[in-house]
């Protein structure tokens, strides 16, 4: 869940980056080209939210402290209120909700001035913060504030109906609490915020389960399933097979509870802490059910696995379930040896619970073998550490309230803290007013003076150039007089000039008449010319308007006729999608319909394939990697006892999915078939039998046609009594992992039911005497053929299995088991799975002939 936090908080960051969607750098870079301080801060504060997001902490606290600094300084709230929130986020992801408590404060106050979207922010902020510290009241208060501002996006809205769905959740309020997790499972879902709505599921399921409603706690974790196989982590999907398993057994649905325990085993392979606590429920499963042997074998396993990991609280809790097991089983006195070694753990440890338990149980024994003064004695023993733990209680109580008055105090202080700076910042701000104000009442003043100097000197000089103006036209009119009288005198000279020119002024008069004359004929031959000329442009302007015209008509024609195939085409287009949709629709009931189908296959299949425990009931020391690549698989684990006899076998069907499940089911109930006709058979017989069999059902069809489906088969009869194991492989072979090697041994060439495969040899049976230390590997071509590693694109191989088979050589098979798989999972990393995988192990430890020898 903790992963799940710190993945939440990483989304709603991006969330708030995709506004911008610059790195951090390219932000950093951005800087150096701006000058106006305002601008350069805004850019700061994104490229703190920008380091944060790309996972640079520390440069993220530095951008974000001279962001807050210089926000502050500046009196810009905008930048102060991201960079706080920056802060207060990087906190919260670190686990310190203590510490993100004062700047999700500051972000909020700040926020308030910047704007309704950045104040709703950080009061989702702020009910995160509240959340983590156990004050559920407070975060759903802030949480609801920020909804009813309607400018969260969906990432934020989730965020916040989750603080209200887990303020809900105390127990009191199961229908309230329920809605409240529903509805943020819609907004989550609709953003496809999958840890989100795997998290309301699981509360979902929870809150039915507590409350009784076993039938939708189990409807609600089934959902889960599915999801979790896409978006889940391995631990995630072990964990809810682990509380399925448990759902299923509280209906007493003991066979499905034991395969959502083996399935969630497969998942928890990696987490041996975990897989305990599933195996100790399985064992609970299998005694209620009535099969101690098996309940015995698993509990006795997991005691063993915790003391090699020396962990005491899980070693005390085991024991205690392996005696309540022993007693439901009749083993009194094997009850209170386990019951006393879980009671001096518990004690060395202090575990009062444990303690309690175990005392409890002893009591129990002493009353039924009649021992009264022993179960008083326990009995007083046990009312001393209820007492001790009441009183551990009520100090961890007192101890988590008072840690809830100090977050309050500290709540009260920091706020006491953010009204301080801002009544100083107001008064500041009032300060600079009043000196702004005061400065412009002086520059105000100044003006007026200045506009009444210089409305002065223009009057000044308007006086002075009208002045100049008179004089000017005083000595104009001087002049004009002066020019008037020499002008009389020269005008009576001039009048004798003109009279004696007169004759020869009538003569140039005529000529002049004479061209002028000619000069109108030019001009009345050049204008009829050209109007001529115009007439002939109009004719040319008339022809080409008119082609203009008809061009343009036939333009309409042939712009109509393509709209109107246009038309055509775009209603046939909706009919054609029209029709598309219907058969997606159709296509989309029928992929559901063969969704459930293949579902109930896997159901149906789910009967014939043994669990890692089944495996463990008859082996104590071996272990089961089974991973289908589909939801129905083509490989298949196998194992048979009949009497101290065991047959074991790893079956590779052709394919995989629907084909090579159904092959599968011609294996197991052929091959049970043939082990019970010819119980004296030896496992190369019983293979050529088999292949015989699937040979004739299978390749020829109706038509007389051959198909090329069949099986590879690694095949071992174990002597429990002797130690003797005989092989036989059908393409497939067996690992012995013997001294400090690791020793392969071939199968045939042929596989099951090839038509076109030589099997006249019959397939050959190899005899091997086991010895304790030997562990032994059955496995499919889906391990070795698994691509991944660093690029992605090599193969897990053959070598590669053998050489770290190796390398584990002196452990338990379980341990093995637990190696391999978890290296296998690392190898194929995110890569696809190829095939169906399928690897058994195992050891003659634990058989009786092992206890013989």
């Amino acid at each position: 869940m903790k992963r799940l936090g710190h993945l939440l908080i990483l989304v709603s960051l991006l969330m708030a980056m995709q506004a911008h969607g610059q790195k951090a750098a390219e932000l950093l870079g951005e800087l150096s080209t701006l000058t106006d301080e305002g601008q350069r801060l805004d850019v700061l504060a994104r490229a703190s939210m920008a380091s944060l997001l790309e996972g640079d902490h520390e440069e993220a606290r530095d951008l974000a402290n001279m962001g807050l600094d210089a926000g502050l300084a500046m009196e810009r709230p905008g930048p102060s209120s991201v960079c706080s929130e920056v802060l207060a986020r990087m906190e919260l992801m670190q686990g310190h909700a203590d510490a993100a408590l004062p700047h999700a404060l500051r972000a909020l106050t700040y926020g308030k001035e910047a704007g309704l979207a950045q104040e709703s922010r950080c009061a989702v902020l702020l009910s995160e913060v509240y959340g983590k510290l156990g004050l559920s009241e407070r975060a759903a208060d802030h949480a609801k504030m920020a909804l009813a501002t309607e400018t969260l996006d969906a990432t934020d809205q989730a965020r916040a109906e989750m603080a209200i769905a887990r303020a809900l959740d105390d127990g009191q309020h199961t229908a309230e609490a329920i809605a409240a997790y529903t509805q943020c499972m819609s907004t989550a879902r609709r953003t496809r915020n999958s840890d989100m709505e795997m998290d309301c599921m699981s509360r979902i399921s929870t809150i039915y389960s507590q409350s009784g409603d076993l039938p939708k706690a189990v409807d609600i974790a089934e959902q889960m399933i599915p999801l979790l196989q896409v978006v889940g982590t391995p631990l995630e999907t072990g964990i809810i097979y682990n509380n399925l398993g448990e759902l299923y057994a509280r209906q007493d649905r003991y066979d499905a509870a034991i395969n959502a325990f083996g399935d969630a085993g497969t998942w928890l392979a990696g987490e041996p802490e975990v897989n305990d606590r599933m195996l100790t429920n399985l064992a609970i499963t299998l005694a209620r059910s009535g099969r101690m042997q098996q309940a015995h074998a698993v509990i006795d396993n997991v005691v063993t696995r915790i003391e090699k990991r020396a962990n005491a609280k899980g070693l005390s809790h085991a024991l205690l379930i392996r005696a309540g097991i022993q007693l439901l089983d009749g083993s009194s006195s094997g009850a209170a040896s386990s019951a006393e070694k879980a009671l001096s753990i518990a004690q060395k440890n202090e575990l009062l619970e444990d303690q309690e338990e175990a005392l409890s149980l002893l009591a129990r024994i002493a009353q039924e073998r009649g021992l009264a003064v022993e179960a008083r004695s326990m009995t007083e023993a046990l009312n001393k550490v209820t007492e001790q733990r009441y009183d551990r209680q009520h100090k961890a109580d007192r101890r988590r309230e008072d840690a809830l008055y100090g977050i309050l105090r500290q709540e009260n202080d920091i706020m006491a803290l953010l009204n301080a700076e801002q009544r100083d910042r107001m008064d500041l701000m009032q300060t600079i007013l009043m000196a702004e104000n005061e400065g412009k009442q002086i520059d105000i003043d100044q003006y007026k003076e200045d506009l009444r100097r210089s409305f002065a000197q223009q009057e000044a000089l308007l006086k002075e150039k009208a002045e100049q103006a008179v004089d000017l036209a005083r000595a104009t009119l001087d002049a004009e007089r002066r020019e008037n009288e020499i002008s009389s005198l020269e005008g009576q000279r001039q009048m004798q000039v003109l009279q004696l020119s007169k004759l020869d002024l009538e003569r140039k008069q005529k000529e002049t008449a004479m061209s002028m004359l000619k000069r109108q004929n030019e001009l009345l031959e050049s204008e009829q010319k050209l109007k001529a000329e115009e007439q002939h442009r109009d004719r040319l302007i008339s022809r080409f308007a008119m082609a203009i015209g008809a061009i343009l008509v036939g333009l309409t024609l042939f712009a109509f006729w393509v709209m109107g195939k246009v038309k055509g085409k775009n209603k046939t287009i909706h009919h054609q999608v029209e029709q598309i949709e219907k058969i997606n629709a159709q296509l989309s009931d029928k992929n559901a319909d063969l969704l459930s189908s293949i579902n109930y296959a896997r159901n149906i299949q789910g009967t014939i394939i043994p669990s890692e425990a089944d495996i463990q009931a008859i082996l104590p020391d071996s272990f089961l990697y089974y991973r289908p690549r589909d939801i129905v698989s083509g490989d298949l684990p196998y194992i048979r006892q009949c009497g101290e006899r065991v047959f074991l076998a790893a079956i590779d069907c052709t394919g995989h999915g629907v084909p090579a499940a159904m092959l599968s089911f011609m294996a197991y109930y052929n091959l049970n078939d043939i082990i019970t006709a010819n119980p004296s058979a030896d496992v190369g017989t019983i293979l050529l039998l088999l292949h015989e069999r699937i040979k004739k059902a299978v390749h020829e069809n109706e038509s007389g046609h051959s198909m090329s489906d069949g099986m590879d088969i690694g095949l071992v009869e174990l002597d429990r009594t002797t130690g003797t194991m005989w092989f036989s492989g059908a393409q497939s072979a067996l690992v012995i992992l013997r001294g400090s090697g690791a020793e392969r041994i071939k199968g045939s060439s042929c596989s099951i039911g090839d038509p076109s495969g030589d099997s006249s040899g019959g397939f050959a049976t190899h005899r091997i005497e086991l010895q304790p230390a030997d562990r032994i590997c059955l496995f499919s071509d889906g391990l070795i053929h698994q691509f991944g590693g660093p690029n992605g694109r090599k193969k897990f191989s053959s070598t590669q299995f053998m050489q770290r088979l190796e390398a584990l050589n002196g452990r338990s098979a379980q341990e093995i088991g637990t190696s391999i798989c978890s290296q296998h999972i690392e190898w194929q990393g995110n890569e696809e799975q190829t095939d169906d995988i399928i690897l058994i192990g195992f050891s003659i430890n634990g058989t009786l002939q092992a206890k013989a020898a």
